[in-house]
C-alpha cells in the first residue's frame, strides 16, 4: 500500500509504468479491485482518495499461495483458509514494510493453499483452516477468542503456539476410497522443531499428528481428547510426540 502511495507522486510516474508490465494473475486481481479494472490502461495511478479499499479478492479452483520474506500478520472477526467459499474478513496482511488494509479475501474450492513467511501471526474470534498449509521459519502463532479448527492442513515452524478461549480442534480430512472404505484424504500435521504450545478449554485431536521434534510440547487444556482412526484405516495411527529437550 505504501509503495502504491509513492506512485501517486508525479515524479514517480515511471514506477507505475513498470508495475503495469508485471504479468501476474493474483496481482491483477488485487489491483483491479483496489484501483479499478482499467488500472493497466491508465497513464497515471488513481489518487488515494479514489481507491476502493473495501474491495474483495476472490481466488478459486486452484492453488493459492501467500509468501512473505519476513512477517505475515492477519487479524479480523473471523479467519477462514481453504475449503469451499472460505472467507477472510477485515484482514490486515503486513509483509515487511508493505501493509494492505481493509481488503476482504475469498478463497473458494481451493485444492491447496500455502502460507509461507518468517513469522506467521493470526488473531481472530474464530480461526478455521481447511487444506491451507502454514509454514513459518521461526514462529507460527494462531490466537482465537473462541475456537481454532485445523482440518487437512499442515502447520510447521520452529515454534508453534495455538491458543483459543474455547476449543482447539485438529482433525485429518476424511473421504472414501473407490472400494467404499473410509480413508484419509489429507492428514493434519502440527510439527515444530523446538516447541509446540497449545492452550484451550478443550483440545480435540482426531487422526492428526502433533510433534515437537527436538524441543518441548506444552498442553494446557481442561479436557484433552486424542483419537486415532485405526478402526477406519488400519494403516494410519495418530501420533502425539513430545521432544526430548526443553528449549
Amino acid at each position: 500500500m505504501d509503495a502504491l502511495k509513492i506512485m501517486t507522486q508525479s515524479k514517480n510516474k515511471e514506477y507505475y509504468t513498470a508495475l503495469k508490465q508485471i504479468d501476474d494473475p493474483q496481482l491483477n486481481k488485487i489491483l483491479s479491485g483496489l484501483l479499478g479494472a482499467d488500472w493497466r490502461t491508465r497513464e497515471r495511478i488513481k489518487e488515494e482518495k479514489d481507491w476502493n479499499k473495501g474491495a474483495a479478492i476472490s481466488l478459486t479452483n486452484g492453488t493459492y499461495s501467500i509468501e512473505a520474506g519476513n512477517d505475515l500478520k492477519a487479524s479480523g472477526k473471523a479467519i477462514e483458509l481453504g475449503g469451499s467459499n472460505a472467507i477472510t474478513k477485515k484482514e490486515i496482511f503486513e509483509v515487511a514494510a508493505t501493509k494492505t488494509e481493509s481488503l476482504q479475501s475469498t478463497i473458494s474450492d481451493v485444492k491447496n493453499a500455502n502460507i509461507k513467511a518468517k513469522n506467521v501471526y493470526m488473531e481472530a474470534d474464530n480461526i478455521t483452516n481447511v487444506n491451507a498449509d502454514i509454514t513459518a521459519k521461526d514462529s507460527a502463532i494462531l490466537y482465537s477468542k473462541n475456537s481454532i479448527d485445523v482440518k487437512g492442513a499442515k502447520v510447521s515452524a520452529d515454534k508453534i503456539l495455538l491458543e483459543a478461549g474455547k476449543d482447539v480442534n485438529l482433525s485429518s480430512e476424511l473421504g472414501f476410497k473407490s472400494s467404499g472404505e473410509h480413508a484419509i484424504i489429507k492428514k493434519t500435521d502440527v510439527t515444530a522443531n523446538k516447541a509446540v504450545g497449545i492452550k484451550s478449554k478443550n483440545l480435540n485431536i482426531y487422526g492428526a499428528d502433533v510433534e515437537a521434534k527436538d524441543g518441548v510440547m506444552k498442553i494446557d487444556s481442561d479436557k484433552l481428547n486424542v483419537k486415532d482412526i485405526s478402526t477406519i484405516n488400519a494403516n494410519y495411527k495418530a501420533e502425539l510426540i513430545e521432544g526430548k529437550n526443553i528449549f
